[in-house]
């Protein structure tokens, strides 16, 4: 299947995957968890050390990049800044924040 970016949850458990316009999440037998429309094409991804939230990079039809957030179950997407680079984000060990490139390096 192709994709343009992928990661694994903490403990193999999930894999996130950018796919088409959309961020999707399987089980490692392929069993689709949830999926939610990006918005655009998810150039870069990172779950968070509990597992709980994953930070992805969207680049948009307009050309921007855009990092955002979204719990482990797939609710509450939510922009955290219209203007990054297509880098991966960084989650600290606590997850309790993440580290990224904005647009102006």
């Amino acid at each position: 299947m192709p994709v343009d970016s992928a990661a694994l949850s903490p403990h193999a458990l999930y894999v996130a995957a950018g796919i088409g316009d959309s961020l999707v999440v399987m089980a490692p037998g392929g069993t689709r968890a949830w999926s939610h429309p990006a918005g655009g094409r998810v150039v870069a991804i990172a779950w968070a050390p509990t597992g709980l939230r994953i930070a992805y990079v969207v680049k948009t039809a307009r050309g921007s990049e855009q990092l955002r957030t979204i719990e482990g179950d797939g609710d509450h997407d939510r922009l955290l800044d219209g203007a990054v680079r297509s880098v991966a984000p960084s989650w600290r060990a606590d997850a309790l924040a993440v580290a990224y490139v904005g647009a102006g390096g």
